[in-house]
């Protein structure tokens, strides 16, 4: 069955990636009518004119009055492939925490988005890749979600290449982080920032190195856990020997570390790009890390 690709992106991203069809045959540029949102648009449109850039379009978002789709395609000079007008059951879906398929599936909004692509025919095994962009607030979150689930008779990708990533709310996945059963796996940034903002949400797994510099961050991240008296694992990784060992207990006395051994078999995978759990599951780091796993979810 054919794949498609729906990449939801900024515009900062479209500049550096227009002339690189490895990450997108079309990108779908959401514009408002408005001169922040053009200007935007515009801007790309004249890259895209100096580069062997992929396919450029743009959709008119929040059309109000009888000119403005048309004012969109003059303003940016690149081909309106449709107009989506104005829909408050966005900002209500939005203020919910939804998805706009699951709160009105027939509304004005989902209804346009859902035409822009007719679904074009590819023979067997062709993978399209759509990559939506625009300026922030232009819509193209929505419209990326939209798009992603209404993809008949194609396994669809959804990736959010967002430096701000809400891409996951949009398709209505925040309703599922409560139901019973499920597992939530969060990957975040570097440093201590989200554990700080936590409030009282548990920790399960900080992971850190047996460097000076990574213990002493690690430490610090389980100050602030045991101050807010959150539960938690940690995961040092890349560990040589016993002396790494012994410098991992030493900065953490009152826990028992999970100890991840280095390993060259997650240094392949990653050159590979393949997941090591794929290319290697019986290999030492790997078991380490399934152990830890079934540890986090059986603890519940």
């Amino acid at each position: 069955m054919p794949v498609e690709v729906v990449a939801d992106g900024h515009d900062h991203s479209v500049a550096e990636a227009v002339n690189d069809r490895s990450y997108a045959e079309t990108f779908l540029v959401v514009a408002e009518p408005t001169p922040a949102s053009l200007l935007s648009a515009r801007r790309l449109a004249r890259l895209a004119a100096t580069q062997r850039s992929p396919r450029v379009v743009v959709v008119a978002n929040k059309v109000r009055g009888q000119y403005d789709a048309e004012r969109v395609a003059q303003r940016t000079g690149l081909p309106c492939v449709g107009a989506v007008p104005y829909d408050p059951g966005v900002e209500d879906a939005d203020r919910a925490g939804r998805a706009v398929l699951d709160c009105d599936p027939d509304g004005a909004m989902a209804t346009a988005v859902r035409s822009l692509v007719p679904g074009p025919q590819h023979r067997d095994g062709a993978r399209v890749k759509l990559a939506v962009v625009g300026k922030g607030g232009s819509g193209k979150t929505t419209t990326s979600a939209v798009l992603a689930r209404t993809r008949s008779g194609r396994r669809t990708l959804a990736l959010d290449c967002d430096s701000d990533p809400n891409l996951g709310i949009s398709l209505g996945l925040l309703g599922q982080l409560s139901l019973p059963d499920q597992v939530v796996i969060a990957d975040f940034e570097a440093g201590l920032g989200t554990i700080l903002r936590l409030e009282g949400h548990p920790v399960d797994v900080v992971v850190v190195e047996p460097s000076a510099k990574s213990l002493d961050v690690g430490r610090r991240a389980a100050d602030s856990v045991r101050e807010a008296d959150l539960a938690g694992w940690w995961l040092p990784q890349t560990v040589r020997d016993l002396d790494d060992a012994a410098r991992v207990r030493a900065a953490f006395p009152y826990l028992e570390p999970v100890l991840v051994p280095e390993d060259s078999a997650i240094v392949n995978a990653e050159r590979e790009g393949t997941a090591p759990l794929d290319a290697a599951a019986d290999a030492p780091a790997i078991r380490a890390l399934v152990g830890l796993a079934n540890d986090v979810v059986n603890t519940g």
